[in-house]
């Protein structure tokens, strides 16, 4: 184990120096600038949405052709081989996808459901003295995906999809109605994933989170809302926070945070006028700034897990093999791993003490490109079981059809 003192540089320069290596620059950034009442105006925010490689892109269209010729009967062939001859291949993704679903407590069969929209602060609970409705948007009005692309255009949200999520504010995994079907599953292997990556990944977060900012993510969590009332669709407090971009925020969210982490009802109450603001605005952004810095590495870590080069978010790409570095370190044992992860009073050292013994050790290094390129090739290897499956599928099918022609 690497020593944590090795790292000796004053802390004006550790923190964001720190937060950098580990944790990409949003990280590093600043608070977010909270909206005025009279509104205020802002530059567009530089889009970073992740690029894929021609070659990836060519080859999932390939991959869907191929899928949607078929019938449903060849569909569920299809995926029941892939699934099947995957298991016995001897790859890493497939054995360390059955080693974090067997770190989950119960059967994901009986894991609870997640809810089907984001939870929204009460306005008569939190802010009774001034309880503005709230009004949920449908995903398709239009302020509702402007405000989404608004949101998220600096930081996208990731392309492959999920069918189990992790709660933070619950500390607890959820499926999606999603989950086990044929059409995810193949949208899976499509990627090169193992079936249950998304599970895997959720119970590497569940094993992972030792639950020292559980009150500031749960509050976090809560549905994005204007002054007006409008609830918008998709994103979460944390989604905004994280944006970088001037936000509004209500009484309700600003009280609902402080009532949650804090357990403070009386200090600040609705409507609160103009000289509270900025005393109670520095008290959740620093429950941001906790909340942020301790999802960040773990988020970033379970992305790793069985994905070799996944488009990281958070601007965390450039820490990628000191990531996976961690992972090796570790045996792939997250139980060992959650033990000595930093709380987010801590981070700042952990990450300038693992980045330097990192990067000056050629053997470290090595093991951690190893790792990176063994996920790569389970990649292939299950994209290339998906191609050979759907190609036998479809000469089935079309030997079926010319036999009823005849």
């Amino acid at each position: 184990m690497w020593a944590l003192a090795k790292w000796s540089a004053p802390k004006a320069v550790l923190a964001p120096l720190a937060a950098a290596f580990l944790l990409g620059p949003a990280a590093a950034m600043g608070p977010v600038s909270i909206q005025s009442k009279s509104g205020k105006s802002e530059k567009p925010a530089k889009s970073n949405a992740p690029v894929l490689d021609p070659k990836e892109i060519s080859l999932r269209e390939k991959l869907r052709k191929q899928w949607d010729g078929l019938s449903q009967a060849g569909r569920e062939e299809v995926i029941a081989r892939v699934e099947g001859e995957s298991q016995s291949m001897g790859l890493l993704a497939i054995a360390l996808e059955k080693r974090a679903v067997e770190t989950l407590a119960v059967d994901p069969s009986y894991l609870e459901a997640a809810g089907v929209q984001i939870q929204f602060y009460d306005p008569k609970l939190h802010a009774p003295g001034d309880p503005i409705p709230r009004r949920r948007l449908d995903v398709k009005d239009p302020a509702a995906a402007a405000e989404f692309e608004r949101r998220t255009r600096a930081d996208p949200p990731r392309e492959d999809p999920r069918a189990w999520v992790y709660d933070w504010g619950k500390r607890e995994v959820h499926r999606l109605p999603s989950a086990g079907t044929k059409e995810h599953l193949f949208e899976m292997f499509v990627r090169g994933l193992p079936a249950r990556a998304d599970l895997a990944e959720a119970a590497m977060l569940c094993a992972l989170d030792q639950g020292a900012a559980q009150k500031e993510l749960g509050a976090f969590a809560h549905a994005y809302t204007d002054r007006s009332g409008n609830v918008y669709p998709g994103l979460t407090l944390y989604d905004v926070w994280s944006s970088g971009s001037a936000m509004e925020m209500p009484d309700v969210d600003v009280l609902g945070i402080i009532h949650d982490v804090h357990g403070e009802w009386d200090r600040w109450r609705a409507p609160m006028p103009d000289t509270q603001h900025e005393a109670v605005y520095a008290v959740v952004a620093k429950d941001f700034a906790r909340a942020k810095r301790y999802r960040a590495l773990r988020q970033a870590l379970a992305h790793v897990y069985l994905q070799g080069e996944p488009m990281l978010r958070e601007g965390q790409g450039p820490a990628r093999r000191r990531l996976h570095g961690l992972w090796v370190e570790f045996q792939n044992d997250a139980a060992a791993l959650s033990g000595k992860l930093p709380g987010p009073e801590d981070l700042d050292e952990f990450s300038a003490s693992w980045t330097e013994t990192f990067e000056e050790d050629f053997k470290r290094l090595g093991e951690a490109d190893k790792r990176i390129d063994a996920l790569a090739a389970s990649r292939k290897a299950i994209q290339g079981l998906l191609s050979a499956a759907l190609s036998d599928q479809a000469r089935i099918e079309a030997k079926a059809k010319a036999k009823v022609v005849r």
